[in-house]
C-alpha cells in the first residue's frame, strides 16, 4: 500500500520470540492514521509477512487558530478588548494568550472560555501599540505561537496642536 520504512531492533527478550522495535519519524511522513504492518524471519529462513503491529498516527503540524475576531482596536483606562478564535485540533493543555509589545513584560489574557479571552486595561500600562499572541501545544508536542490580533493602548487626551483666530 504505502511507502515501507524499516524499523530497527531495540531489545528482544531471552527466548528470542518478543521483539521491541524502534521507529524515528523523519518528519517527511505523510499525518495521519497508518496501519503498521510486520514481516518476521528468524535463523532458519522461515518468514511471516502480513502481522498486524497495530497502527499509529503523524502529527507534524501545530495548531492553528482560525475564526478570529477582537472586539476593540483601541483602548483607554477601562476597556476591555475580547479575542475570540477556534483551534483547528485539540490541545494538550489550554492556550494562553498574551499581550506583548518589546520591551514590555507580557500580560496574560484572561480566559473567559474555551476559545474567549479577554484584556482589561486599567491604565497603567505603558502607551502605545501592542500585539496579542497565541501559543498552543497539541498532544504530540507541536507548538503554535501566532499573532492573532492588534491593539493600542491610548490613554492621553487628544491635544491641540495648532489653533487659528478668525476675526468674525
Amino acid at each position: 500500500p504505502g511507502e515501507r520504512r524499516a524499523l530497527s531492533l531495540e531489545t528482544a527478550d531471552a527466548d528470542g520470540r518478543r521483539f521491541v522495535y524502534r521507529y524515528l519519524a523523519a518528519g517527511d511522513e505523510p499525518e495521519g492514521a497508518h496501519v503498521l504492518e510486520v514481516t518476521l524471519g528468524d535463523a532458519d529462513g522461515n518468514v511471516a509477512e502480513g502481522i498486524s503491529g497495530g497502527s499509529l498516527a503523524f502529527d507534524f503540524t501545530p495548531p492553528a487558530a482560525d475564526d478570529v475576531s477582537s472586539s476593540a482596536q483601541v483602548l483607554s483606562a477601562g476597556q476591555a478588548v475580547d479575542v475570540r478564535f477556534t483551534l483547528d485540533e485539540a490541545t494538550a493543555a489550554p492556550p494562553q494568550l498574551t499581550l506583548e509589545r518589546e520591551g514590555v513584560p507580557p500580560r496574560a489574557l484572561e480566559r473567559i472560555d474555551a476559545g474567549h479571552h479577554r484584556f482589561a486595561a486599567t491604565g497603567a500600562e505603558a502607551e502605545g501599540a501592542y500585539a496579542v499572541w497565541l501559543a498552543a501545544e497539541d498532544a504530540a508536542g507541536n507548538v503554535a505561537r501566532e499573532r492573532l490580533a492588534d491593539v493600542r493602548l491610548d490613554f492621553s487626551p487628544p491635544r491641540v496642536v495648532s489653533a487659528q483666530i478668525s476675526p468674525a
